[in-house]
């Protein structure tokens, strides 16, 4: 499949898949990382930790934010304010984070290979997260930084069966 850009993936989005086409948002206003009402303060690193040691690492969204961002209006507004929690957010590399050859590239693949596969129904599950290693990972403070993280990918085959694909990739 040839490369293209965002641009040209969200108007094939558009045109193949009304249902599911891509909102325009009504808001900006979640640019900035927020706390989930859903979600214990304890299970998450805040913009005190980002901000301490931005030098080293990014603020990691493990959902990028145009994945989600269709349906209504509503839907969408809201999915899209959910991606910028902190809890969907992880340390990361610089350069793993910001590399198509990293996680950024892992995510272009299932976009790509995902809802622009020609299976215009396909429907997609997608869960990530990082992979903790005591003896390679590095630490900021008493914060252990993932040296890996994990995607794996599910839907169902235009035959009806169960399909899916899995990846780890290294952030060291």
């Amino acid at each position: 499949m040839e490369k293209k850009t965002i641009d040209e993936i969200r108007s094939r989005v558009a045109e193949t898949e009304p249902e599911r086409r891509q909102v325009a948002l009504r808001s900006r206003l979640h640019h900035c990382a927020q706390t989930s009402p859903r979600v214990s303060n304890s299970f998450f690193l805040d913009q005190t930790f980002y901000s301490q040691w931005s030098t080293y690492s990014d603020r990691g969204h493990l959902t990028r934010r145009s994945d989600p961002t269709w349906g209504t209006p509503d839907e969408a507004e809201r999915a899209n304010a959910d991606t910028f929690h902190f809890s969907n957010c992880s340390p990361q590399h610089f350069r793993f984070n910001e590399s198509a050859v990293y996680w950024q590239g892992l995510e272009r693949y299932v976009l790509e290979n995902g809802v622009l596969d020609n299976e215009t129904k396909r429907r997609l599950c997608v869960i990530q997260g990082p992979v903790f290693d005591d003896k390679i990972d590095l630490w900021a403070d008493d914060v252990q930084i993932p040296s890996s993280f994990f995607k794996i990918v599910v839907w169902k085959s235009a035959a009806g069966t169960k399909a899916g694909k899995r990846g780890l990739i290294s952030a060291l």
